[in-house]
């Protein structure tokens, strides 16, 4: 069985709707492409244009209600202390994503004969072909990272025959010039504040005000083989007779320097288009492929997955999507799947960028669905689970640039809103780094614990690469600051456990005792798991760096007095800490769960009766409609993976690859809209079934299901710094291959036995002190086949 390289989305048609084009980038710029042959069009973003401007969101009179509520939420007056807290406890809207752009190339052609269109996930690049009167006419698009630039490439068959013209627009106010008589740029500037959309919200409030809002340009530079450049009305350039034509496209923005306005700003901003386009002229367009191609494939070559064949793969994608919704048997999706994954959060995620946000980078809205921000009660967490797991490190980075940013302003509203030390974060963050809590019902805005959990991030990274500057000098001062908001925010209850208060269960709500519907009450699961697992690795890090052995000694303390987990009437786990019904039994949320996942709070092979409960509450849900679909049915992949159970697993992936809402044709996941979690998170669900490292071992093929009965899989990472490959046959690995970047000593959870090593063609002595786990020293760089009988 080898890997299969031909891993592409294609189409005999071109794109009719937004969801219908194929998407590139490279993490700062991003680009759709339709494919239309008459008037084709390329959507444009930039990962630094939102709405708005620094501001400060923060509620000054929040903390004179604080006590009230608390008082109130102890009297188990829910609702009374929820109307208090959403009148005087609530902040603003954050700002939105917003687009760039558009670039239209129109030709002279309204059939095409023999039409394809592709996006080739090994090369990162999207083409498009035909035929019109007997020409052959080729298109190709990509975004380079190394030139940050994107580039259009258009050829045909016959010398000459390339006519076509070129226009920008946009939906925001703007004005576009020609320069040079190859170049046309577009200058505009964004809202100053857009109210977010919920999908399906009438409201339309896009504020503009005149000389207010962020500036940005976009601009494309034609660069023809051949034939003649003519501009019309300064707006528009037409190629006429042709062999070939490459066209630059870059666009800038003010986010840096908001203050500049005018013409001041414009001319900066297309001065910085204008170096975009001198650094890359000079290369011709193989040499500016093959730079992409190798920067790309750096990253994406590393990890290779087969999971099986199927006939399907033969059919075009969109056919394939209808296909697997009707149930064709096709493993191939799922590989294909898990790669496009990866693909996107290389596209949308790259050093120095922007953490990928609601739709990574893709947006055409003025106002996106729940403003395409940064959510941080889940949603932006999953997009990176795969970035470690699936050997995308790099790929971690903006999201950790982002924690670090955001902990200035953290520490404000740590202050302002609760009188406390460290640094906090709300459910919803954007550019502007803003932390304080935003509108509507208290168990949307209010849940100060997203700081914590972003946390988990800066562990876990430290986790899988071992690097102890980064723990050091970043990781770990971040973590303390947040522990320390923790320790501030949380107070005693009546039976002496430490609780939060005010506490929600995000997005959720329970039935008060007088059965009125809440969300506000004390010491939520998801806010206790959280705060229990940031002081773990709080703890774990002082050790590792043997330092703050006082600091130390106090997390200890509080840890033990941290309320513990309960199991609720249903044999459930509890998701509030008292045991009340869930107005929807099927809530999209499993906020409870995170000490099963991304949490390592539970050992499903010691604590039995806790683990049933995880399961039970999994259950509940899934059973009643939830976690079926989009982002939340992948989470339920990986808290059945950890559950070890791969065939509830495997079930759950196919019930979100299946559902009739989950994948438009160009395989965006959505359940009303398009939010990029869903595909990212399907990346990291397969990754968990096929190999763990969260309790201390490496366990091969944890949860494989027998649809996946053959297959390998090759450089997923696990922590420690270790990299592996496995090959499996008939539901049992064959063979392993681990490779190291650390010195010490391995171990190994394989449910079977007879277990061969060897490095470099040599024995290696194995012990195996505890059933299905075997250890062995290893050596940096070094390379140990295990071979299992």
């Amino acid at each position: 069985m080898g890997y299969n390289n031909n891993m592409k989305l294609w189409y005999r048609t071109p794109a009719k709707e937004w969801e219908d084009a194929l998407p590139v980038g490279n993490g700062r710029m991003g680009g759709m492409v339709f494919g239309h042959v008459e008037k084709d069009r390329i959507q444009l973003n930039d990962d630094t244009l939102w709405s708005g401007y620094p501001r400060d969101i923060n509620n000054y009179n929040a903390i004179n209600h604080l006590q009230q509520v608390r008082e109130l939420i102890a009297d188990e007056q829910y609702v009374k202390a929820e109307r208090i807290v959403e009148e005087h406890m609530d902040g603003d809207w954050t700002e939105s994503y917003m687009p760039v752009g558009d670039l239209y190339l129109s030709f002279d052609q309204d059939k095409a004969d023999h039409y394809n269109r592709e996006l080739d996930l090994n090369s990162a690049v999207v083409r498009t072909n035909y035929e019109h009167n007997g020409i052959h006419y080729s298109r190709e698009v990509f975004v380079s990272a190394v030139d940050q630039i994107m580039v259009v490439h258009l050829s045909c068959s016959q010398s000459g025959a390339l006519h076509f013209k070129a226009a920008l627009d946009s939906l925001h106010p703007h004005t576009i010039k020609s320069a040079d008589n190859n170049k046309l740029f577009l200058v505009g500037n964004c809202p100053v504040h857009v109210e977010p959309d919920y999908v399906g919200k009438v409201d339309n409030s896009v504020v503009y005000k005149d000389g207010e809002g962020m500036r940005f340009s976009m601009g494309i530079s034609i660069l023809p083989r051949g034939g003649e450049i003519t501009e019309i009305n300064d707006k528009e350039l037409s190629v006429n007779g042709a062999d070939s034509v490459i066209i630059l496209v870059s666009t800038a923005t003010a986010y840096r320097d908001t203050d500049k306005k005018g013409a001041e700003a414009d001319r900066e901003l297309i001065t910085s288009c204008e170096k975009a386009f001198t650094r890359a002229k000079d290369f011709a367009f193989e040499q500016l492929v093959e730079r992409h191609v190798a920067d790309y494939r750096r990253l994406y070559n590393r990890v290779a997955l087969e999971l099986g064949q199927s006939d399907q793969s033969k059919l075009p994608t969109d056919e394939r999507v209808l296909g697997y919704k009707n149930c064709n048997h096709d493993p191939e999706f799922a590989a294909l799947l898990f790669q496009y994954g990866r693909y996107l959060l290389i596209s949308s995620s790259r050093a120095g960028t922007q953490a990928a946000n609601l739709q990574g980078i893709w947006n055409q809205e003025l106002r996106p669905p729940w403003s395409s921000n940064f959510t941080t009660n889940i949603n932006v967490q999953m997009n990176y689970w795969s970035a470690e797991t699936c050997n995308l490190s790099e790929c971690h980075e903006p999201l950790i640039d982002l924690i670090f940013g955001i902990q200035e302003n953290g520490r404000k509203t740590a202050n302002i809103h609760y009188d406390c030390r460290g640094w906090t974060a709300h459910h919803n963050v954007d550019i502007w780094r803003t932390t304080a809590p935003t509108k509507n019902r208290s168990f949307f805005f209010f849940w100060p614990l997203a700081g914590a959990w972003l946390c988990l991030h800066l562990w876990e990274h430290y986790a899988f690469t071992g690097n102890r500057d980064f723990l050091r000098d970043t990781a770990y001062p971040l973590m303390k600051d947040a522990a320390l908001f923790c320790l501030d925010w949380l107070i005693e209850n009546e039976d002496g456990y430490l609780i939060t208060s005010p506490s929600t269960s995000p997005e959720n709500a329970f039935l008060s005792p007088e059965g009125e519907e809440c969300g506000l009450s004390a010491g939520s699961t998801m806010d206790m798991s959280i705060i229990r697992q940031l002081f773990i690795n709080c703890i774990d890090s002082a050790q590792i760096l043997n330092l703050d052995q006082a600091f130390r000694e106090e997390l200890e303390l509080a840890l033990s007095r941290l309320l513990p987990f309960q199991i609720g009437s249903h044999g459930q786990l509890q998701e509030w800490s008292k045991d009340y019904e869930e107005v929807e039994v099927g809530h999209r949320h499993f906020s409870h769960l995170f000490g099963l996942f991304p949490g390592n709070l539970i050992d499903i092979r010691t604590q039995h009766e806790l683990a049933a409960a995880y399961q039970t509450s999994l259950e509940r849900r899934q059973e009643n409609g939830g976690g079926t679909r989009g982002w939340p049915g992948a989470w339920c992949v990986h808290f059945w993976a950890r559950l070890g159970n791969g065939e509830k697993a495997y079930w759950t992936l196919e019930s979100a690859m299946r559902h009739e809402t989950s994948y438009y044709s160009n395989l965006f996941n959505g359940r009303k809209a398009f939010q990029i979690d869903g595909n990212l998170g399907i990346t990291s669900g397969i990754a968990e079934m096929l190999l763990q490292s969260h309790k201390g071992d490496i366990h091969i093929l944890p949860a494989l299901p027998a649809a996946w009965s053959e297959g390998q899989v090759r450089g997923l990472r696990a922590r420690g710094g270790y990299e592996v490959d496995v090959y499996w046959k008939k539901g049992k690995a064959k063979h392993t291959a681990i490779r190291s970047d650390y010195s010490g000593m391995c171990r190994i959870r394989i449910d079977q036995v007879h277990v061969y090593v060897q490095c470099e063609g040599n024995p290696i002595r194995i012990n195996q002190n505890e059933s299905n786990v075997i250890e062995f020293d290893v050596k940096a760089g070094h390379q140990y086949v295990l071979t299992f009988d």
